[in-house]
């Protein structure tokens, strides 16, 4: 039997804390149990960590005391106290037998504890559970064509009170079912999921005693085939589930660090428990649900990754959040607080986002209570609190709904398509696309009572658009979409490069927003999509060496061979997929290859994912044997805060000197600096301070034009300088840009600015220069003083026979 000893707990509250002190106790060292800004600020401490703070004239006032939350969870109610998993897991064996014609209990899966136990490892014996859930609907056993929602509990253990709410729930549908028309009505026309314990490990640690702070599951992370108490105030086992969803899954919010309350796992959804409610998601239609938390007497609803964002439905979740809080009576502040996840702290890997974010999903978080295990005399009160509310979002589905069925006008059989709603999908921040489900075709959108443009698309199918569709307030709206398919065609072709017209190997294209597989060229430079859809696409092109390609196609029914060429580029775009040697990473945490953020083609040099005090740089070493610049693009996502002095930034250095710095939310811009011929080295570094995190908490840099150099040799006095087109700026660029260039000896120079099919637009008047830098702006138009369309085009320098290329992006 497992036993764990560490140091006596207790919360303490910071009663109207400034922003400096928030800041302050946001290190990692420090357990946040809640936080509301300018109102209170409680942590979870060690008596040794609270006798310090005193010792450093800080003066906390005590909330909860480890004494006082046993006792919590010891004393008796009429619900016979908090439940154990094993009487949890017995009240709803015995529900699915006493109603079994609405209640079906269903094994979900295994807890880390019983895939341990099952393994071999008997330290693990106490925790060999599964995960339970409770499936409430007529005609239970069979998978209906109904929309579903859920009710979840003790995410983490230490909010045992997560589990008794939801339980409360589950009972007073089941026992009013019948009697009771409105829940009646919405157990026959829905699919109702209870999961009370979705951590059952660590609520077993909790409930009984062994460590009642313990927030996350059980991971052996340092693989030692044991449970590890607490040591030097972390906890070495575990990952925070609430923070290990894989819907905008990194740092804000969340820790690298094992020892970590939130300590975010190894990687997306790397733990069986996130797994397990990921499939749930995808086996069934849900459409709205709540997960139970504890405290602070809140309903949250998306976004939470970040700060100051919205979700494409924020009014119609507003709403609903609302209706909610208001209907939850508060002890401190008459009812509980609605709010945007966001604004009580950002952080990532969460069930709400990764419910919303990538189905849709209305879901909620409900902080209960002002304490992790309140008092058993309050318990029942607060489940009884939250009927209310609980039964207001089951009931969401019978009014301002949008639902149908998307069919194939030639089989009449289901299918996955889009449901876009315009003034909603393209707005706030990134979601994925709304979907019909497989099995039916049907879909449900919640909304507020408004008219809408709907627009109804499928891959291989014509799309359509319903304007003036009016949402009823009282009922839920019908709109089915049947959709034409359109013919099937091919798409060849070969890929050159653009300089020797030689094919090229290996090449990566993709037919974007396709469900169709990236294809590589083969040896001849060939490639094929034998079968698809006619009709418009984007295709994209790269290779390492090139600039990637991203070009309009018009595909019609007649055999489509099409052709591309890539030019040679000097650029360091990383479209490899990995940093080459002659790069180098230092610090905390190494640089990484990141393909979800690209200034150009698919991937993206990013910023390891450090903590506080630390800092991740990646540099480059070059023999540099001309005078010109370094340009680069910068992405950065961090911490504002211009009052202190060491707050998170990028800092591009030259040889160890700082040469600027950069913070805050910035999006794809470039930058560019002088180089002198000598050899150099160009850092760019990452740094946070022990203070707050914001945004991604990272940065990227892309498409870096380094200046000439040559590695091969150390004798700059026998390289000869070399004339190159250096930069332009703006780029992207409306209606002009300005083009930099380097002459290394005197001479005739010519300009000349292609398209991306390789024709000449535009030609600058051949000159005699003298050596240095010039520049010339082109002002978006070709030879005859048209204007050119949008797109890529490559600048073209020419000095005797030598030349080279740089890539302009014109977007009108």
């Amino acid at each position: 039997i497992i036993t764990l000893n560490s140091e006596e707990k207790m919360v303490i509250r910071f009663a109207n804390p400034d922003q400096t002190l928030i800041r302050e106790f946001q290190d990692s060292q420090y357990d946040v149990a809640s936080c509301q800004p300018g109102e209170y600020l409680d942590l979870v401490v060690t008596i040794t960590q609270y006798q310090n703070l005193i010792n450093h004239g800080y003066d906390p006032i005590i909330t909860q005391t480890e004494e006082q939350m046993k006792a919590n969870l010891r004393s008796t109610r009429d619900l016979a106290g908090y439940r154990t998993y094993d009487e949890v897991y017995d009240e709803l064996l015995l529900l699915s037998y006493l109603y079994p014609d609405i209640c079906e209990l269903h094994n979900l899966g295994d807890s880390w504890g019983k895939i341990y136990y099952e393994a071999g490892n008997d330290n693990y014996l106490n925790y060999n559970q599964e995960i339970w859930g409770l499936k409430v609907s007529d005609n239970v056993a069979v998978e209906e064509d109904e929309p579903s929602i859920y009710f979840f509990g003790a995410h983490h253990a230490r909010e045992p009170i997560s589990t008794e709410v939801t339980m409360t729930i589950l009972n007073h549908v089941v026992d009013n079912y019948g009697t009771d028309p409105t829940i009646t009505d919405n157990v026959d026309n829905s699919q109702i999921w209870f999961v009370p314990i979705a951590n059952p490990n660590g609520h077993t640690i909790v409930t009984d005693e062994m460590d009642i702070w313990w927030r996350k599951n059980i991971r052996d992370n340092n693989e030692n085939g044991s449970l590890d108490e607490e040591y030097n105030y972390g906890y070495p086992d575990g990952v925070d589930t609430n923070r290990n969803y894989s819907f905008q899954w990194g740092p804000v919010g969340t820790s690298d660090s094992w020892e970590s309350q939130v300590y975010h796992g190894p990687e997306p959804l790397s733990e069986p428990e996130n797994q397990i409610i990921a499939e749930l998601f995808d086996a069934h239609h849900f459409v709205a649900g709540i997960s139970y938390h504890s405290y602070g007497e809140l309903v949250l609803h998306p976004y939470g990754y970040n700060e100051d964002i919205s979700a494409p439905d924020h009014d119609a979740l507003s709403e609903l959040c609302v209706d909610m809080a208001e209907q939850i009576p508060s002890l401190v502040y008459g009812n509980y607080t609605p709010q945007e996840s966001w604004e009580l702290y950002a952080c990532m890997g969460t069930l709400d986002d990764f419910a919303y974010g990538s189905k849709g999903i209305f879901s909620y978080t409900i902080e209960l209570a002002t304490q992790f295990i309140p008092p058993a005399y309050q318990v029942e009160q607060i489940c009884t609190d939250n009927l209310d509310a609980a039964l207001t979002l089951l009931n969401r589905q019978n009014y301002a709904l949008l639902k149908g069925h998307i069919t194939s006008e030639a089989s009449r059989e289901p299918l996955v398509g889009t449901v876009f709603i315009d003034g909603i999908d393209d707005t706030g921040e990134f979601r994925e696309p709304y979907r019909s489900n497989q099995q039916f075709g049907s879909y449900y959108r919640l909304l507020l009572p408004e008219n809408y443009t709907v627009t109804f698309s499928a891959y291989g199918y014509d799309s359509i658009t319903q304007e003036n569709v009016q949402i009823s307030p009282t009922e839920p709206t019908i709109l089915d979409a049947t959709l034409n398919p359109v013919p099937f065609t091919s798409l060849s072709g070969t890929v050159y490069d653009a300089e020797t017209s030689e094919p090229l190997e290996g090449c990566r294209i993709e037919i974007l927003h396709t469900p169709l597989e990236t294809f590589y060229s083969d040896e001849t430079g060939a490639f094929e999509f034998p079968e698809i859809p006619v009709g418009e696409y984007q295709i994209a092109l790269s290779a390492a060496g090139y600039s990637a390609l991203v070009e309009d196609i018009q595909l019609s029914e007649n055999e489509n061979i099409i052709d591309f060429y890539l030019e040679i580029s000097d650029i360091e775009s990383f479209e490899n997929g990995e940093l080459g040697d002659e790069w180098y990473t230092s610090g905390q945490e190494n640089w990484f290859i990141d393909d979800s953020e690209a200034y150009d083609g698919f991937y993206s040099a990013r910023s390891g994912m450090i903590g506080d005090n630390q800092s991740s740089t990646l540099s480059i070493s070059l023999n540099v044997i001309s005078p010109g610049y370094i340009s680069f693009f910068k992405k950065v996502s961090c911490e504002d805060d211009p009052i202190h002095d060491n707050y998170d930034y990028l800092t591009f250095l030259i040889d160890d000197v700082e040469i600027e710095r950069w913070d805050g939310e910035i999006d794809w811009s470039q930058e560019a600096f002088n180089v002198t011929t000598v050899q150099h080295t160009f850092q760019w570094r990452y740094q946070k301070d022990g203070y707050v995190s914001s945004g991604s908490d990272c940065i990227w840099i892309d498409y870096i034009d380094l200046p000439e150099y040559d590695n091969t040799s150390s004798n700059d006095a026998e390289i000869p300088f070399k004339s190159k087109l250096v930069n332009n700026y703006p780029n992207p660029f409306n209606p002009a840009t300005t083009i930099e260039y380097f002459v290394a000896q005197p001479g005739k120079v010519r300009i000349d600015i292609f398209n991306i099919k390789g024709e000449l637009v535009k030609t600058f008047k051949e000159e005699y220069l003298p050596a240095g830098n010039h520049k010339v702006i082109w002002q978006g138009e070709d030879n005859s003083g048209r204007d050119v369309s949008s797109g890529i085009y490559i600048g073209m320098m020419k000095q005797a026979d030598r030349s080279n290329c740089l890539k302009l992006v014109l977007i009108k």
